[in-house]
């Protein structure tokens, strides 16, 4: 007869409603994260590099160095990259003013490798874009999704929890 049931109609818009929903309000948390160069400027950052992740991934994430060690100690950030990733294979990102930058990668937490060159980076507010170039070449492009605070832990003994921020970006090709 070609007739349906009075609920499945119903069903129908409540789920369609419910979609609409959903997306308008994913829409807008992603729209209402804002970047600029100055989140970036004058920061510092690691990211995982297990297997060259940072190097070949689609989706990397950043987590920010906020806090510094105790007194007495050489001014080093007090988050622990190796307790955080559960490996020590890191590269670390250093944002400075001016658009310079520094990028290094870490070996289990030991051995440092720094590409001799210039490195800088610069942030495309209008589409969104972080580009960080080598000797001038642009050699990432990662747009922003979003960001999070975080607990991590010390690398110091006997340290509480630290606060930091996460940032997921997605490599723009």
């Amino acid at each position: 007869n070609g007739a349906r049931p009075e609920n499945v109609s119903g069903n129908y818009m409540y789920t369609r409603q419910s979609l609409t929903i959903f997306l308008i309000f994913s829409s807008t948390i992603l729209l209402g994260q804002t970047f600029n160069a100055t989140y970036f400027s004058n920061s510092e950052w690691f990211s995982n590099n297990s297997d060259s992740t940072f190097y070949k991934a689609d989706t990397i994430t950043l987590v920010q160095y906020k806090n510094l060690g105790p007194v007495g100690f050489s001014p080093q950030s007090a988050e622990s990259e190796a307790k955080y990733l559960g490996h020590g294979n890191f590269v670390k990102l250093n944002f400075w003013k001016r658009q310079k930058m520094g990028l290094s990668e870490k070996i289990d937490d030991y051995m440092s490798i720094v590409r001799s060159g210039t490195w800088s980076w610069r942030f495309e507010k209008k589409v969104n874009i972080l580009s960080i170039y080598y000797n001038g070449t642009c050699q990432f492009c990662f747009r922003p999704i979003s960001q999070r605070e975080i607990k991590i832990e010390s690398r110091f003994a006997q340290s509480e929890m630290l606060t930091t921020t996460e940032l997921k970006m997605v490599r723009v090709k």
